[in-house]
């Protein structure tokens, strides 16, 4: 777990990380009410889509450049919060990375259905040994465009080819230790302010904060799987 505790470390320790990761959790709570139509933009237009659109390519943009930071080895993993450059970065990362879906897609459409007739256990572990496969390459290629925001940098197919297959292992492995992580500190939280005030606003805020948490986390664990396994 050592190495999603020393991102922990990055990340909270940053120079007001408190406040910033409380306003960017604004977004993810955001998302999911308009998702949900619970916040009503226009009762003449649908507005909600397009802002549901402009807010997660603002929120992946974010997420890029702290990948970004912590690549370039900078001294802070946390940047200003300006959506405008983050809406840019995100812009330019799905365009980067979209190809990269059709792997996932491809499991869910094909494999999955393979495995009806296995056994509960063994269609599990094929399934997860696939998305983790098909994943991989996903998360190679934000890598790769994270560490310099070029979209043909995330397109290397050769250098993707090269190296997806390293970062395997140790993204699994991040996922499992994110996992304990939660348990022992997220998990708690959530259950305490659950029990305060129940299912509502005030519990959807702080699911959001434990989301954010978790993706700023495992970002920073991608820089670690680009530092330890991959070959330029």
């Amino acid at each position: 777990m050592a190495s999603i505790i020393d991102s922990a470390k990055l990340v909270f320790t940053d120079d007001n990380a408190i406040t910033k990761i409380a306003i960017l959790s604004v977004i993810p709570f955001t998302i999911y009410n308009l998702l949900n139509e619970n916040f009503k933009l226009s009762s003449l237009y649908d507005l909600n889509t397009p802002l549901i659109a402009i807010l997660g390519i603002t929120y992946y943009g974010y997420l890029t450049q702290t990948l970004n930071n912590s690549l370039k080895e900078k001294t802070y993993i946390l940047s200003s919060l300006n959506p405008f450059i983050s809406f840019w970065y995100g812009l330019k990362g799905i365009i980067s990375s979209f190809i990269f879906l059709y792997p996932i897609y491809f499991v869910y459409e094909q494999i999955t259905p393979l495995t009806s007739d296995f056994p509960q256990t063994s269609a599990i572990i094929l399934m997860a040994i696939a998305y983790i496969i098909a994943t991989s390459f996903l998360l190679m290629s934000i890598i790769l465009y994270g560490k310099e925001f070029k979209i043909t940098s995330g397109l290397n197919l050769m250098k993707i080819a090269k190296n997806f297959h390293e970062i395997i292992v140790y993204i699994a492995l991040s996922v499992v230790l994110l996992a304990l992580f939660n348990i022992i500190t997220a998990l708690p939280f959530g259950g305490i302010i659950y029990g305060l005030f129940g299912e509502g606003r005030i519990f959807e805020y702080t699911a959001s904060i434990i989301l954010t948490n978790n993706l700023l986390l495992f970002f920073q664990s991608l820089s670690h799987a680009y530092f330890q396994q991959v070959k330029e």
